[in-house]
């Protein structure tokens, strides 16, 4: 079947003003395609008269393409009407720009007056609108940098993305000026100076006020005055320019056919009103129309031969994986519809992708967009699946990161029983799905735990890649895939705020405090820590963990310096203790082994969003969270340990919160404590009575298998964050009484009211009544809210 469309591959070949009457556009392209007339007659195609579907500056190269009968010119302006088309340029500048969508906008009226370039704005003058309706005068165009690439000299390759051609829609040239990144080499001289008088009569500057115009003049004689009027400025114009406004050189006119030439009606009108036709001098610029796509369709063109060697390359001849589609659907019907994956492979140089999974419970957009990143400047295919709760993609920071193509949302419920970390379940299965593809040439994991280690290490000896890319505030878990023979990548922390000003101290007697210090930058130093996991190790104090082999030191430091009486340790920052022990370990003495069983604990609070104040403060998250958590602790194993750390922790008191079931319900169901205790196989199975789950959390105080940092339960305080929070849920219920905030036994009293309104379980405690609330307040609008897990009593 004959294609529908011719497409032109346009070097700057720069089309005059004026013309001899018979000569048009369309014959000459003809011409220059060498079509034949015959498919005229058998199709109904009229290769004699194409129309250009695609319109670029004459400045500009790039492709054109051109309809070859009517209704494919129809079809074409339907999709360019509804956006379907695609225009990627290539445009060499003289600085660079963050990839993204730019804006501005332009005056319909301006269009409608015959201006197809109308004056671009950042944004809509505030004088121009006086009403609603004054908005409908004004459009928009854009354009999307969607890769860029340092160049020689200072200068940036970018790959610009549009859904428009033309002088109108399309501005390019005019938005990267705008923008301070104007196109290599747009220096275009501007046409020869109108008088401002001249100018005015022709219309080409605005009147002074709506309803003035100044329509075109007859020709008559200037007068001889030096003052003279916009008429006698029309008249001197038009009687001192060159025959044809001098649009075309005085030689032409001389040869034998200049005098048929004739000015187009448009350059005619303004020769009349005494504009001059001296045509500019046009050079070429660096901006090439190098994709288009349309009709299901995907066309590209190489810059011309005169652009700098590598500059187009950097950015945009790479194709997009429906670009080789496209082309290898068309080689296998030119082989026979048929061919082999070696030859396929070996003619248009296919790289198998890299697959990166993202846990998104434990990194965050910026995180991905760097993993995403190091693994591009590998020069990697790279594709994305992000694991995340079924509500994260309506979150809008994510839902706008989730539009690029090659990023894909995978929405992982949560499960009822609470049994099973399903992003770990889902990013596991996937891998072992992705390994046994043979378009999968490397599968990259984003992670913050090295839980993934034994499943990583089996599926490598299928014999396909793994990396491994972790932040590099995370040294134990890089050492951890790195011990597996794993390959890891480290990514530097995206955020300014890395050190740490929060000292917690672990005194002699098992309490603890928090004070301030100097920033601390919270690195490990390998050699060290080494020596003292071997030291540890051999008193019995560092035992790697079941599933992982991980040895979490700060804990064992802590037991150890406890046990043998060595007075008060800093437990936190983590380096800090680890230097500690590495200085005692170096004495000549008889250390006492670990033989009673202790529990170490450092409680934390929920870590919120940084303010610069906070960082200022307290220098991280982490660090604040263990500062607002009151200090360490270490309790020794007793059959009522459980409760005794949940005391320390705040989930039980003296006063309102006494119910141990409630305050286990509050302990285990905190996100931060339920993700810990499904990582030591000791979460709460919905079968279990008080009695088991208080043994499963006696079993997780005493393991050397975690960090020991819990999440305790805050003080009551009116004033605190959570407590005004509360306030407002119950106000807007309208429950709240003029004095309930005054003590907490009154606020009690009213939650049990707002609890029965609400139909809610009923609770015995302030904790346990205060936790259901707030679940049942987000219980549609948290994303990343998990299911209750609920036991018996």
């Amino acid at each position: 079947m004959a294609s529908h469309f011719h497409f032109l591959r346009y070097i700057a070949s720069f089309v005059d003003q004026v013309t001899n009457g018979k000569e048009v556009l369309h014959r000459c392209l003809a011409d220059a395609l060498r079509v034949r007339t015959v498919q005229e007659v058998e199709l109904g195609m009229d290769d004699r008269n194409m129309t250009a579907m695609t319109h670029i500056d004459e400045e500009v190269s790039g492709l054109v393409i051109l309809a070859r009968h009517e209704k494919a010119r129809l079809v074409c302006e339907h999709w360019l009407k509804d956006d379907k088309c695609v225009f990627e340029f290539v445009a060499i500048c003289t600085k660079n720009l963050e990839k993204g969508v730019y804006r501005h906008f332009y005056m319909k009226t301006e269009v409608q007056a015959g201006n197809k370039t109308p004056t671009l704005y950042d944004n809509i003058p505030k004088r121009a609108i006086r009403k609603r309706s004054d908005y409908e005068d004004w459009n928009i165009v854009t354009m999307e940098v969607v890769a860029s690439a340092e160049l020689d000299g200072g200068y940036a390759a970018m790959r610009i993305r549009t859904k428009h051609t033309g002088p109108t829609k399309e501005r390019i040239r005019a938005q990267l000026a705008m923008l301070g990144a104007p196109v290599l080499n747009d220096k275009a001289v501007m046409p020869a100076t109108v008088n401002k008088k001249v100018a005015k009569a022709a219309g080409l500057l605005p009147a002074k006020s709506k309803g003035v115009s100044y329509p075109a003049l007859d020709i008559v004689p200037a007068r001889h005055t030096d003052e003279y009027d916009d008429y006698g400025a029309v008249a001197h114009a038009v009687a001192a320019a060159p025959t044809l406004g001098g649009a075309v050189d005085p030689e032409i006119l001389e040869k034998p056919y200049g005098y048929m030439l004739q000015l187009l009606p448009e350059q005619k009108l303004a020769a009349s009103r005494g504009i001059p036709q001296t045509p500019r001098t046009k050079v070429p610029v660096a901006l090439h129309l190098a994709r288009v796509e349309f009709g299901g369709r995907v066309v590209t063109c190489a810059p011309p031969p005169y652009w700098p060697e590598g500059a187009a390359a950097a950015v945009a001849v790479q194709l997009t994986l429906k670009d080789i589609k496209t082309n290898i659907t068309e080689y296998l019907v030119l082989q026979g519809g048929w061919s082999t994956i070696r030859k396929v492979g070996g003619a248009f140089g296919v790289k198998a992708r890299t697959e990166l999974l993202v846990d998104a419970d434990s990194h965050s957009i910026e995180e991905v967009r760097q993993a995403i990143h190091c693994l591009e400047d590998q020069g990697r295919n790279v594709r994305t699946a992000v694991f995340a709760a079924p509500g994260r993609a309506d979150k809008k920071t994510w839902a706008v990161f989730l539009r690029n193509p090659a990023v894909r949302f995978r929405g992982i419920q949560r499960t009822l029983d609470g049994s099973g970390e399903a992003n770990d379940e889902a990013i596991s299965l996937e891998m072992q799905k992705l390994s046994q593809r043979r378009d999968v040439g490397c599968i990259a994991l984003l992670t913050s735990d090295s839980g993934f280690g034994k499943v990583l290490a089996v599926l490598k000896t299928r014999g396909i890649q793994f990396l491994v890319l972790v932040p590099e505030k995370k040294p134990l878990v890089i050492k951890a895939y790195k011990d597996r023979g794993l390959e890891v990548l480290t990514l530097a922390s995206t955020s300014a705020a890395t050190g740490s000003r929060v000292r917690a101290i672990l005194h002699g007697d098992g309490t603890g405090s928090v004070t301030l210090a100097d920033l601390h930058p919270g690195v490990f130093d390998e050699q060290q820590a080494e020596r003292v996991r071997n030291f540890l190790t051999d008193l019995g104090y560092a035992r790697p963990s079941f599933d992982t082999g991980r040895v979490y030191l700060p804990p064992a430091c802590a037991k150890f310096w406890f046990t043998n009486a060595l007075g008060s340790l800093t437990v936190f920052p983590p380096p800090v203790p680890v230097k500690e022990v590495m200085l005692q370990s170096l004495q000549t003495r008889s250390w006492r082994r670990y033989e009673h069983q202790l529990a170490f604990c450092l409680p934390t609070s929920p870590r919120s969003k940084l303010t610069k104040d906070w960082v200022k403060a307290y220098g991280n998250r982490q660090a604040r969270a263990v500062y607002k958590g009151g200090g360490p602790f270490i309790l020794p194993d007793s059959p009522n340990l459980t409760f005794q750390a949940l005391k320390r922790l705040g989930y039980l008191d003296d006063k309102l919160n006494t119910d141990e079931f409630e305050a286990m319900l509050c302990f285990t169901n905190n996100s931060h404590n339920k993700i810990v205790l499904r990582q030591l196989h000791l979460l709460p199975d919905p079968a279990d009575h008080t009695s088991d789950v208080k043994e499963k959390l006696r079993a997780a105080f005493l393991s050397d298998s975690c960090p020991c940092q819990w999440l305790c339960m805050p003080s009551w305080n009116s004033q605190s964050g959570k407590n005004v929070e509360l306030l407002g849920i119950l106000e807007r219920a309208g429950a709240l009484d003029g004095s309930a905030a005054d003590s907490q036994e009154a606020l009690f009293e009213v939650m049990q009211n707002y609890a029965r309104q609400e139909d809610l379980p009923p609770m015995r405690s302030f904790n346990g009544l205060l936790w259901r609330i707030f679940r049942h307040e987000k219980k549609d609008g948290d994303p990343n809210l998990r299911s209750v897990l609920e036991f018996s009593r």
